[in-house]
């Protein structure tokens, strides 16, 4: 995740609002994000208000997988974050 993702849906309240996207999540079979807003604060609406691609249900007809890049960017993501919770010294494969 991280990806900067932008509001365009011209009648949200929010369109022009840019921000990094932080979760993706079905909600009864519409795709939902949570973005951080670069003003710090959380927004929660449909992908489909956004300048992300558009993705819907009978897209994945069991349930959804995610792309090689999109698996790249989730573990980078997840490294980084490990590493801030952990502090500066803490060294990968290294207890404590």
């Amino acid at each position: 995740m991280g990806h900067t993702v932008r509001v365009v849906d011209t009648a949200s309240e929010y369109c022009g609002t840019e921000g990094r996207l932080e979760r993706l999540y079905w909600r009864e079979e519409v795709l939902w994000i949570r973005m951080r807003t670069q003003a710090g604060g959380w927004l929660f609406l449909p992908c489909r208000q956004t300048d992300l691609p558009q993705v819907t249900a009978t897209t994945f007809p069991t349930s959804p997988r995610l792309s090689a890049p999109v698996l790249l960017q989730l573990a980078q993501y997840l490294e980084c974050l490990g590493q801030k919770q952990l502090g500066p010294t803490h060294k990968p494969g290294s207890v404590g």
